[in-house]
C-alpha cells in the first residue's frame, strides 16, 4: 500500500518561495498577481489539512465542494488527497468519480486508485486500471499489483507483471517489491519459486519473514517448512512480531509444535496484550484445531479483550465438540457485549442448536438471519447458513421445516442435498430419502458414499430391504462408488433386523476390509432383535477381541440373555465383566430444551436445581405405569443386582429425569423432545411410550440410533431400533 508521504510529493512552491516571487515579478500582468498565487497556495495547505483530518466519507465530499467553489477543482495534489481519504472511508465509487475527472493524473494519482481498489476487495479492477496507466509505474505501483495478482491466484498475470518488472530500466530492487513478488508466487501456489526470490533477498526485514511462513502455514502441505523458517529468523536475529506468530501459529499441526510456539510468545508478553487480539485468536484457533478443548477455553476466559474473531472461533468449536450449551452460552455473551455477527457466527450457533436439540432458540436464530434490523443486513441467502438450518431443523426432528428451509434454497451444493437426506435418514422416512436422492442426481449434484448412507439408514429405519439393496448396488453401477464401511454397516444391520442372519453374516464375510468393532456390534444388536443366541455370541466375541474395554457388547448380550432366560449365560457374562473391571464409561446424558434454556442430565445425577420436583414427578409416574401394567425392564442392568435396585437403577435414567422435568416445567400438550447420547434401553422406550398415552403428550427422543416419536402409547419406530 502507498506510504502516505508520497502522496504530498508533487511539486508546489512553498509559500516562502512564492513570497519570494511575488517581491521579483512586477512586471508580471495583473491577471498573473503572485499575491493571487500566494492566497491560492495557503488554501490549498489549508484544505489538504482538512483533507487528511476528516473522520468519514461525508466530511470529505463537503470539502471537495468547498474546493470545487474556490476555484481549486483541477488541482491534483488535492484531488490525490480527496481519493486516498474517500478510499479509505469505503467511498470508492465517489473515489473513482474524483479520480476519473483528473485532467492530468500523475504517478500519484494512479497509484493511490490502483492500491484503493486492490485493498479493498477489487483486485480485478485494480489489474484494470494498471493495464490503462498512461505513465510509467514505479516500484510501488508493481508491488500494489502484484498484490492484486496474489488476491486473485491469477499466476499468469503475476509472471507478466514479474518479467516487466525485470525488463523496467528505472526499477532498482527494494525489500518492498521483492516482497511483494515472492509473496505472489507463494499465494498462488508456485512456491519454489517464491523461496528462490526470497533467497535471492539481499536484507531481509520481518515483513519478508512473515510472508514466506505464512505463505507455507497456508500452503496445507508444508507446515514444517514454516516451522523451520521461523527457527532460520530466529538465527538470523530479526525479532518476531504479532503478524510472526500469527503466520507460524497456522503451521501447527500438532501440539507439540503448538506448545512450543505458545512459549515463544509467552516469553515476548503477547499472549494477553490487549492492544491487539490477533495472537490470542490465532492461539485460540490451533488449540481448539489441535483437540486441546481445556487449554483453548482457558485462554478464552483469560482474554481482557474479545473480538468477533475470539467469539466465533469458540461458539465454533463447542459446536464441533457436541458442546452445544457452551456454545450457545458463548453466542448469548457475544450478544450482551455487542459485537457483530456474520454468517460464520450464525452457522455454528445452528449447529450447536442441532447438537443439544435447542429448537427453540435456533427458530430464534432462523428469525435473526431472516429479518434485517438496524446495522445488520439480512444473511439470507447463504448457502452455510441455510444448510445449517435444513440439519439443525432435520436433527431436532421437524422435518417439515427442514423441507421447508431446503426448497427455499436459491443455492444447493452437496453438502446442503445430504443435509436433507440426512434429515430424512433420522426420522426414517425411506421412501423421501430416495426420492432427495433421485432429484439430487437429475440436478447434476455430485453424490458421495454419505449420500448413500442417509439413504441406507432411512430404509433401515423403515425396514425398506429391497429399496436399500437396491441403492447399494446403484453405488458401484450407476456412480462409480465404493461403498464406505459405514455403507456396509447399514446393509448388515438391515439383514440382520429383517431375521436374514445369514446374508448379513455372508456380507460381512464378504467385505474388502477387515470388518472393526461396530461392524460386529450391528450384527449383535440384530441378533437381539431376532433373539439369535448363536449368531449373538459369535458376533460378540468378535467386538469383545477388536475392542475389551467397550462395555456396549456386554450391555447388548446381556439383555438378550435376560429376555431368552439364559440365567447361567449371563451370571457367567457379569462375572467376566467384574474380572476384566469394566464398567459403563460413558454416562447416559439427555439434554432438554425448555423455554429457551437447555437443560442436561446424566443418569443417577441429583445436581439439577429441581431435582426434588423431577423425582417426585418420577414417583407419580412409576405409581401411575405400575397401575397401566407396565413392568420394567431390567434386562439391560449388568450388573448382578436384586431386581428392586435395577428399578431404582432405571428410574434415574437421563432420558426420564429429562422427560420428568419436561412435564413438569411445560403447559400440558407441549410437545417435549430429548436427546440422549446413547442408544435409548428398552425400559425408557417402554416407560416413555406409555407416558406419552398417560399424560397426552407427544414426546420425541433423538438417541444414538434415530428418533423415537411416542404419541398416544405408541413409538414411530415400531418397537423396531
Amino acid at each position: 500500500m502507498l506510504k502516505k508521504h508520497t502522496i504530498w510529493k508533487t511539486k508546489k512552491p512553498t509559500i516562502a518561495t512564492t513570497r519570494k516571487n511575488a517581491c521579483s515579478s512586477s512586471s508580471s500582468s495583473r491577471k498573473h498577481d503572485p499575491l493571487d498565487s500566494l492566497e491560492r497556495e495557503i488554501q490549498s495547505d489549508s484544505f489538504a489539512a482538512a483533507i487528511r483530518s476528516c473522520k468519514d466519507s461525508n466530511s470529505v465530499s463537503i470539502i471537495h465542494q468547498k474546493i470545487t467553489r474556490a476555484g481549486l477543482g483541477s488541482s491534483a495534489y488535492l484531488n490525490n488527497l480527496l481519493v486516498l481519504m474517500l478510499a479509505k472511508h469505503g467511498s470508492l465509487c465517489e473515489a473513482r468519480s474524483i479520480f476519473d475527472a483528473i485532467q492530468h493524473k500523475n504517478i500519484f494519482s494512479w497509484n493511490i486508485i490502483i492500491s484503493a481498489y486492490a485493498h479493498r476487495g477489487h483486485p480485478s479492477t485494480a489489474l484494470h486500471l494498471f493495464a490503462k496507466m498512461d505513465v510509467p509505474p514505479t516500484a510501488m505501483t508493481f508491488a500494489t499489483a502484484l498484490s492484486a495478482c496474489s488476491s486473485l491466484g491469477d499466476l499468469q498475470r503475476g509472471r507478466e507483471i514479474h518479467a516487466r518488472i525485470k525488463a523496467s530500466r528505472g526499477i532498482r530492487p527494494s525489500v518492498i517489491l521483492d516482497t511483494a513478488i515472492f509473496s505472489m508466487y507463494a499465494k498462488c501456489g508456485d512456491l519454489s519459486t517464491a523461496k528462490s526470490v526470497f533467497d535471492r533477498i539481499p536484507a531481509k526485514n520481518v515483513v519478508s519473514w512473515n510472508a514466506l511462513i505464512a505463505a507455507y502455514a497456508q500452503s496445507g502441505h508444508s507446515h514444517h517448512q514454516a516451522l523451520d523458517l521461523f527457527e532460520k529468523m530466529a538465527e538470523h536475529g530479526v525479532r518476531p512480531c504479532r503478524a510472526t506468530f500469527v503466520g507460524v501459529l497456522g503451521a501447527c499441526n500438532d501440539v507439540t509444535s503448538l506448545e512450543k510456539i505458545h512459549a515463544r510468545i509467552v516469553e515476548t508478553g503477547l499472549q494477553f496484550d490487549v492492544r491487539d487480539v490477533g495472537v490470542q485468536n490465532a492461539l485460540l484457533n490451533m488449540y481448539a484445531k489441535c483437540g486441546s478443548l481445556e487449554v483453548a477455553r482457558d485462554i478464552f476466559r483469560k482474554m481482557q479483550r474479545r473480538d468477533q474473531v475470539s467469539m466465533n472461533v469458540m461458539i465454533a468449536t463447542f459446536a464441533q465438540q457436541g458442546l452445544g450449551k457452551e456454545s450457545i452460552q458463548v453466542f448469548r455473551e457475544m450478544d450482551l457485549e455487542g459485537l457483530p455477527q456474520d454468517d460464520t457466527t450464525f452457522a455454528s450457533v445452528i449447529t450447536a442448536c442441532s447438537c443439544c436439540g435447542a429448537l427453540e432458540f435456533g427458530k430464534r436464530i432462523h428469525k435473526r438471519v431472516v429479518e434485517p434490523v438496524l446495522g445488520r443486513k439480512c444473511c439470507l441467502p447463504n448457502v452455510v447458513v441455510e444448510t445449517a438450518l435444513v440439519s439443525m431443523y432435520g436433527k431436532c426432528g421437524t422435518l417439515e421445516q427442514a423441507k421447508a428451509v431446503f426448497k427455499a434454497m436459491t443455492t444447493k451444493n452437496s453438502v446442503s442435498w445430504n443435509a436433507m437426506l440426512a434429515a430424512c435418514a433420522h426420522q426414517g422416512q425411506g421412501d423421501e430419502a430416495a426420492a432427495f436422492l433421485r432429484a439430487a442426481a437429475c440436478e447434476g449434484v455430485e453424490l458421495d458414499s454419505a449420500s448413500f448412507i442417509s439413504v441406507l439408514i432411512a430404509c433401515s429405519h423403515s425396514g425398506m430391504l429391497e429399496v436399500a439393496y437396491d441403492h447399494f448396488q446403484l453405488m458401484l453401477s450407476d456412480f462409480d462408488l465404493v461403498p464406505a464401511a459405514e455403507n456396509y454397516r447399514c446393509m448388515v444391520d438391515l439383514l440382520a433386523r429383517s431375521g436374514r442372519l445369514g446374508d448379513a453374516d455372508e456380507l460381512m464375510n464378504s467385505m474388502p476390509f477387515s470388518p472393526d468393532a461396530i461392524a460386529w456390534r450391528t450384527l449383535l444388536g440384530g441378533c437381539r432383535v431376532q433373539g439369535s443366541l448363536e449368531n449373538a455370541a459369535s458376533a460378540a466375541e468378535q467386538a469383545f477381541n477388536l475392542e475389551p474395554q467397550n462395555t456396549a457388547p456386554y450391555t447388548l448380550l446381556s439383555s438378550l440373555y435376560s429376555a431368552t432366560g439364559k440365567k447361567d449365560e449371563l451370571v457367567e457374562l457379569r462375572s467376566s465383566m467384574k474380572e476384566r473391571g469394566l464398567r459403563k464409561l460413558v454416562p447416559g446424558r439427555s439434554v432438554i430444551e425448555v423455554h429457551g434454556r437447555v437443560h442436561e442430565f446424566v443418569a443417577g445425577d441429583s445436581s439439577h436445581p429441581q431435582i426434588d420436583k423431577i423425582l417426585r414427578e418420577l414417583d407419580i409416574l412409576n405409581v401411575e405405569l405400575k397401575q397401566a401394567g407396565f413392568v420394567p425392564s431390567t434386562d439391560g442392568v449388568v450388573h448382578d443386582l436384586k431386581t428392586e435396585d435395577k428399578e431404582e437403577i432405571l428410574a434415574l435414567h437421563s432420558e426420564k429425569l429429562a422427560v420428568a422435568f419436561g412435564l413438569i416445567s411445560t403447559k400440558s400438550g407441549i410437545p417435549l423432545l430429548v436427546l440422549k447420547n446413547l442408544r435409548v434401553c428398552s425400559d425408557c422406550h417402554g416407560a416413555i411410550k406409555l407416558i406419552s398415552k398417560l399424560r397426552s403428550r407427544v414426546i420425541t427422543v433423538r438417541d444414538a440410533n434415530r428418533f423415537h416419536r411416542f404419541q398416544s402409547g405408541t413409538c414411530s419406530c415400531g418397537d423396531y431400533w
